[in-house]
């Protein structure tokens, strides 16, 4: 399923990395139903489940337009527990509003993921230039039989931002989340984007593991 494939391009991402002191570990926390719809209080007790199991990395591949108070706290608890949180702004972009960020991502405590194809914003990928960083829409992976699949939108993109900061602390655990997130704004700005940069606030994380 959708989750699976989110997974693959995380493994993959950090299985690239040299110099790794730390070996991660990936859980998948089933929050939809097999109609893929989910409820707040359902979210709300993954993140409690994260908190409680020492997560460090929470990667969230689904949205809504829809604010919560009580979501918005439970990510600010998350948040003040030391997580990384990213999250995909949504594929809705060529519709009605561009520029609305769905929910997580819209969170002032959540990184939020758009798309890029080459060097410009991808027509879909909701907000805009409002997204806080990007990565190819296009990401390469496998499905639950193992067979090669190419994800296609800001699902893909935001698992291989949560890839690429895990890849970051698997050679640096000593690090805290903040100074994770901080190590993104050391380098300068580069227009071209592959697969292995990521432009955040107008900054560039390259790679470099």
């Amino acid at each position: 399923g959708h989750g699976t494939q989110m997974a693959g391009i995380i493994s993959a991402v950090v299985q690239s990395a040299e110099n790794k002191v730390a070996t991660p570990s990936i859980y998948s926390v089933t929050i939809a139903d097999h109609m893929g719809f989910t409820k707040t209080s359902t979210i709300m007790q993954a993140l409690d489940w994260a908190i409680n199991n020492g997560i460090k990395i929470v990667c969230m591949i689904f949205g809504d337009y829809h604010k919560s108070s009580f979501l918005e706290d439970m990510v600010n608890r998350a948040f003040a527990c030391g997580i990384v949180m990213v999250a995909a702004v949504g594929n809705d972009g060529g519709f009605e509003d561009e520029n609305r960020i769905m929910y997580p991502a819209a969170f002032d405590n959540v990184l939020s993921v758009g798309a890029k194809n080459g060097e410009t914003i991808a027509n879909y990928s909701n907000g805009g230039e409002n997204a806080d960083c990007f990565a190819n829409g296009s990401q390469s992976t496998m499905d639950i039989n193992g067979n090669a699949v190419n994800a296609i939108g800001t699902s893909g993109a935001t698992a291989f931002v949560a890839g690429t900061i895990l890849k970051n602390w698997c050679a640096n655990p000593e690090k805290t989340s903040l100074e994770i997130i901080e190590d993104i704004n050391e380098f300068d700005y580069i227009k071209l984007l592959d697969n292995s940069l990521i432009i955040y606030n107008n900054k560039v994380w390259s790679v470099l593991f």
